[in-house]
């Protein structure tokens, strides 16, 4: 398997720009590289899609959008994605709420990560289960 070297930008005593390689980190660099090209596809700001109709970026609905971003019970009033509520003036009923798209897909691509952890857990543990009833039967 090939290493692959991020090439970084450092400035030297000088005040001369020098490139120097650095290894990427070992999962935080994938999620990194993912990100800067969905970010590159994706509009800086994602507002709620309406009623019935699905985010074209990211094909949750309004509902499950509105988990991650406002404090509700789902989610113990504490939302993993930050968000800002926007109002027209002060004194308006409604507002708008604006999703940084870089906070939604970093909560996003973090959960893929963990939840492919936990599903190669689970995958290794049924089959050493597996393994012991078969190594226990006569």
């Amino acid at each position: 398997m090939e290493i692959q070297h991020i090439m970084r930008n450092k400035k030297t005593e000088r005040g001369e720009e020098e490139l120097t390689a650095q290894p990427p980190a070992a999962n935080g660099g994938e999620i990194e590289v993912q990100l800067e090209r969905i970010l590159a596809r994706v509009p800086p700001i994602i507002t709620l899609p309406r009623p019935t109709e699905r985010c074209k970026w990211t094909g949750k609905s309004r509902t499950g959008l509105v988990e991650l971003i406002a404090p509700c019970e789902r989610n113990n009033f504490k939302p993993p994605v930050k968000a800002i509520y926007k109002r027209a003036h002060k004194y308006a009923q409604r507002g708008q709420w604006l999703i940084p798209s870089e906070n939604l897909f970093r909560y996003l691509l973090g959960l893929a990560e963990h939840s492919t952890d936990e599903y190669l857990a689970t995958v290794k543990a049924r089959a050493e289960t597996k393994q012991i009833k078969t190594e226990s039967q006569p």
